[in-house]
């Protein structure tokens, strides 16, 4: 059984006045960790997904579990319209990984552009031509990928005469030679203003996509020009129906956590909102959201985090203190407190325990 235990805020760090909330915040602490994985694990399991949409596949791989993984799908299914428009109906093949970044350093994304014969994992024979876009991100731009994707359709002729073996800079094949155009064309097609096919597919309405084994949860988002709108599912609502409710509209969604009844959308990688099925406004209807919650030093990399729902509606969040994260380095341990709309930026300091020494919290 795990208990709520109550606290006296300040400044968003707790105080604690009885012995007994101690020892009853390590006991709580110590069921959380029972149910932790190694965060080292998790943030590092390389997941690579592919989805096709017509003509356009996107094979999208990622590192930790940052939203943007799925913004692939979004931009493949945007691709898919741009070509229909251009009236181009060969295979494209959009190839985007997601890595590990610093988050303080500034946005950074390379492109790769070449026209050649590859073959998809499920394809016959030696595999077709392809125009392939691939990309290494922090965070990917729906409106630079759109505009490689018209530039590379209305100049696939010459992108073959000029392309070339060229050094990799991509982190997971950094000196290699892969076959694209030079960075300075690719550079210069970034620059020139998008077309007005791609003004227009800014406007379309995309849903949060969906992995294969997984089904709509209770909150969702759908993505419009280059907008984020969370809402409430309701399950009797069509695909096409435009009639929702939005909750919370952000420019960008970092980190999408279903915790079943439970949401955490964090809009950066050192801030979230709150959500709970079971908490909303009683005259409107409509779900309330938390306040902005602000992590505190969270280090220089982003390298994910493990959350829980314990309980009350209350919510766990351990992140790593350490650049890698290894046997015996500290860890840290936050708590979001739902009655209170409270985050304790740091329960292991507040109880004077070391982090690195898990033995601490048995009893």
């Amino acid at each position: 059984m795990l208990f709520a235990v109550p606290f006296d805020m300040t400044n968003g760090h707790c105080s604690i006045n009885a012995h007994y909330k101690t020892i009853m915040m390590k006991r709580l602490i110590f069921y959380i960790l029972l149910g932790l994985t190694s965060i080292h694990a998790s943030a590092h399991t390389g997941v690579g997904i592919t989805q096709d949409y017509d003509n356009v596949r996107v094979h999208s791989y990622r590192e930790t579990n940052r939203e943007d993984y799925r913004k692939a799908f979004i931009i493949g299914q945007l691709a898919s319209k741009l070509a229909k428009e251009l009236h181009y109906t060969d295979p494209i093949f959009l190839d985007c990984w997601l890595g590990l970044l610093p988050i303080d350093s500034v946005a950074s994304t390379d492109y790769q552009i070449s026209v050649q014969h590859h073959k998809y994992w499920n394809e016959e024979g030696d595999g077709s031509e392809k125009l392939i876009i691939r990309q290494q991100a922090k965070n990917y731009d729906v409106i630079e990928t759109l505009k490689l994707v018209e530039y590379a359709i209305k100049n696939k002729k010459s992108i073959q005469k000029q392309q070339q073996l060229l050094k990799s800079t991509f982190f997971y094949d950094r000196g290699n030679e892969k076959l694209s155009i030079s960075n300075d064309l690719i550079q210069k097609a970034l620059q020139q203003p998008h077309g007005e096919e791609i003004e227009v597919l800014l406007q379309t309405r995309i849903e949060r996509p969906l992995l294969y084994d997984e089904r709509k949860p209770n909150f969702t988002y759908y993505w419009q020009n280059n907008e984020y709108f969370i809402f409430r599912n309701q399950w009797n609502r069509q695909e096409n129906d435009l009639d929702v409710s939005v909750l919370l509209t952000l420019p960008h969604i970092h980190h999408f956590e279903d915790l079943g009844l439970l949401f955490l959308v964090f809009d950066t990688p050192a801030s979230f909102y709150y959500l709970n099925v079971n908490h909303y406004d009683k005259e409107t209807r409509l779900n309330k959201v938390s306040a902005r919650h602000v992590i505190e030093n969270i280090g220089k990399m982003d390298l994910g985090f493990k959350a829980q729902s314990i309980t009350h509606g209350d919510v766990s969040i351990c992140i790593n203190e350490g650049m890698l994260r290894r046997t015996g380095d500290p860890m840290r341990l936050m708590l979001y407190f739902y009655e209170t709309d409270t985050l304790v930026q740091d329960a292991y300091a507040a109880l004077e325990i070391n982090a690195a020494n898990t033995h601490q919290y048995i009893l």
